[in-house]
């Protein structure tokens, strides 16, 4: 057997002893535990590393005791027997022993205590348990076992003054290794981050994969932060080395999240939670850092959560509202088009802003059943104005990221369009320029969906970041928004007008026409009407208006 394939062995065994819900013990001559799993210290009323140098009060039954035998030694002549003795509440515990010699003549030996009958299971029941408690790919201890575990040593560092901790680990940059090698590859570099988690942990310590890429750590007899600290490190050194997948040098690292035990609780899920939450701000921090779970990070997510729940009661009771930005032409000041703008009537607050809650929608997924209530009100107000003779006016809706990865929502509303008889270029996709940089198969094939149905596209925040001219030509592109950073001062500077001037000047070589946001100043309409930009919109014409008084935009000053 490879060397390799040793110390995956013993991996194994180490894991499945420590993992047993049976309790295991090792004594010496003396009844002096040298080892305990979990289960045996929980048994006693102890955290493993506690119970090592510790004597037990054991003793060979009196009807079982052989001549030079007795109390508190090693049997010399008996091989399986049975000790006997009290737990932590007082209740008897019947160990089965095996004695196994230590070198050192009769009386030095080792006796090994399983807290079973002895009855050896079939091994078809031994794998599936196995099974039940470990995750397949790796050989860790799964998310129950965890939980289980963990409940134990929480419970064991409140009634006993000991110290742990919890990390939460997620690996950084995990995706494209999936990606780009398939996922034979991901799973191999599971199996190795999952020894090299190990080979990083002491004996005492406990580590499973609770899905995906997620690691979580139980670490024992913790002193201080200090000492997680510099264990979380050494694991964030161990992983940031390079990994060998098939030939080929794969770089990784991970984000870790700390919460310790009891100081940030002594409830398995409550300590998850906080790890979890610690976890994500790592990840806010940048790969390969850590971050400790705080008191201030359980308010915050607190108020999301609320803010979330906020959010949802708002879809189901209809309390969502649409604002309209007009959108006019820079010359002659003539409406063209209007941006659709989300609000919430919030029965305390009133009504607040998109900005306010936002992330939130994203982060949940409500974002993309927003995003249908929106696209369904908008029809039905482009259909209503129709059918009241009003002007043909343009709707401008923003779709993010993660609608476009769910296409079907949009797809509906095109359909529902195409079933009213609505020309399709009166409904526009505001997509922000950022979301262009994520290149996915799902995003493109979605951009390929609104350019089949007719549907306009726009640029929003154009500017801000990186826009490939490939992606201009071969999607139907009909207006650029100019980030509004490039107006932010009353008076605009020297490298912001280049910029705008250059972006101008791109967009009306290629044909595309071009708007400038958050316009509040005459000097910032007079740059953008002498450097050719063709519309504006900006609290120097409107503010976002109410459907009534964009109709009555639309209808024109009465006769």
């Amino acid at each position: 057997m490879s060397h390799a394939a040793l110390v995956e062995t013993n991996f194994l065994l180490q894991d499945m002893v420590e993992s047993a819900q049976a309790a295991i013990l090792i004594l010496d001559a003396t009844m002096t535990v040298r080892y305990a799993n979990l289960a045996a210290a929980a048994l006693f009323g102890a955290l493993p590393e506690a119970m090592v140098g510790r004597r037990l009060a054991l003793s060979w039954p009196r009807d079982a005791v052989e001549e030079g035998g007795g109390a508190g030694r090693v049997a010399p002549s008996r091989r399986v027997g049975t000790l006997m003795g009290e737990d932590e509440a007082g209740a008897p515990v019947l160990l089965t022993v095996q004695v196994i010699d230590a070198g050192g003549g009769a009386g030095d030996g080792c006796l090994l205590c399983i807290s079973t009958g002895g009855a050896e299971k079939p091994p078809d029941i031994a794998r599936l348990e196995y099974l039940a408690t470990h995750d397949p790919l790796t050989r860790l201890l799964n998310r129950q076992s965890l939980f289980d575990r963990l409940q134990t040593v929480a419970a064991l560092c409140q009634r006993g003054g000991a110290r742990a901790a919890l990390l939460h680990i997620d690996l950084d940059r995990f995706k494209p290794v999936n990606d780009t090698l398939g996922h034979d590859a991901g799973d191999e570099l599971l199996r190795q981050v999952a020894q090299r988690l190990r080979a990083a942990l002491r004996q005492s310590d406990t580590v499973a994969r609770i899905g995906g890429d997620e690691f979580i750590l139980i670490l024992t007899d913790i002193h201080s932060g200090f000492d997680v600290e510099a264990i979380a490190r050494k694991i964030l050194d161990a992983l940031a080395a390079d990994f060998s997948i098939r030939g080929r040098a794969v770089f990784i690292s991970a984000s870790i999240g700390i919460t310790l035990i009891p100081e940030d609780g002594t409830d398995a899920a409550v300590l998850v939670r906080n790890a979890d939450m610690a976890m994500y701000k790592a990840k806010e921090a940048g790969a390969n850092t850590l971050r400790f779970f705080t008191a201030e990070m359980n308010e915050r997510a607190a108020r999301r959560l609320e803010l979330e729940w906020g959010l949802r009661a708002a879809l189901e009771q209809n309390r969502l509202r649409l604002r309209f930005m007009p959108i006019f032409d820079i010359r002659d000041r003539r409406l063209v088009a209007a941006e659709a703008l989300l609000r919430w009537d919030h029965p305390e607050r009133g009504l607040i802003g998109a900005e306010a809650f936002i992330e939130v929608a994203e982060s949940s997924g409500l974002i993309v059943a927003i995003g249908e209530w929106m696209l369904g009100e908008l029809i039905d107000a482009l259909a209503d104005w129709r059918d009241r003779g009003l002007p043909p006016c343009q709707i401008a809706v923003n779709l993010s990221l993660r609608q476009l990865r769910a296409p079907d929502t949009f797809v509906r509303a095109f359909e529902r369009m195409q079933a009213r008889h609505l020309p399709p270029h009166l409904l526009e996709m505001e997509i922000a320029e950022s979301v262009l940089r994520d290149g996915s198969p799902t995003v493109l094939q979605s951009l390929e969906t609104i350019a089949r149905f007719g549907v306009s596209l726009a640029i929003d925040d154009f500017g801000s970041g990186y826009t490939s001219l490939r992606l201009l030509k071969r999607f139907p592109v009909r207006s650029l928004r100019i980030d509004r950073i490039f107006l932010r001062h009353q008076r605009i500077d020297r490298e912001d007008g280049l910029l705008m001037r250059a972006m101008i000047a791109m967009a009306n070589s290629l044909g595309i026409p071009i708007v400038g946001k958050g316009v509040e100043t005459d000097g910032q309409l007079a740059f953008l009407r002498s450097h050719n930009c063709d519309h504006f919109q900006g609290y120097l014409a409107s503010q976002p208006l109410d459907r009534a008084a964009l109709e009555a935009l639309m209808a024109g000053p009465a006769d």
